[in-house]
């Protein structure tokens, strides 16, 4: 077990492009992938599971991220999708997105240095789980909880 399970404590109180940067190699270092959860994107872990094993998929370290972003007042969302191949089935893929200095970036278990989202080409996103709602990239349509809740009653 790790001695210290609180790693947003390395955010700054206001985190800039820098401190995020350093968070997030810090997340990358201190974990290990383990690639035989990756091609079940159901089973996910909580940030504390992650931490204490020191290992996780890219859903786990998104998570992760996520998490510690949100408790250190960044905007941040946990985004499913795929990685583009030439393969015939792209593989499945999580990652992190937060808002910093007015663009959102990825943090992904794969790369050290934060991207700019509309800078990757290789990135499908299909959906992001934000705090309060959720995105489908493939209609464009942002709703939240209630917005599925109040249309199943309707219905």
């Amino acid at each position: 077990m790790r001695a210290n399970l609180d790693v947003s404590s390395i955010l700054p109180p206001q985190p800039m492009l820098a401190g995020v940067s350093a968070f997030n190699l810090h997340i990358n270092r201190i974990l290990t992938f383990n690639p035989l959860e990756t091609e079940d994107l159901s089973a996910w872990q909580s940030p504390k599971q992650t931490l204490m094993q020191a290992q996780g998929d890219c859903k786990d370290y998104a998570l992760l991220k996520y998490a510690a972003l949100l408790k250190s007042g960044v905007s941040a969302r946990v985004v499913i999708g795929e990685i583009k191949t030439v393969m015939k089935d792209n593989p499945q893929h999580a990652w992190c997105a937060a808002y910093i200095e007015g663009f959102w970036r990825a943090l992904d278990n794969m790369f050290d240095q934060i991207i700019r989202v509309d800078e990757y080409s290789n990135w499908l996103p299909l959906a992001a789980l934000g705090e309060t709602s959720m995105v489908r990239f493939v209609a464009a349509q942002e709703f939240t909880i209630d917005d599925v809740l109040n249309e199943r009653r309707s219905s």
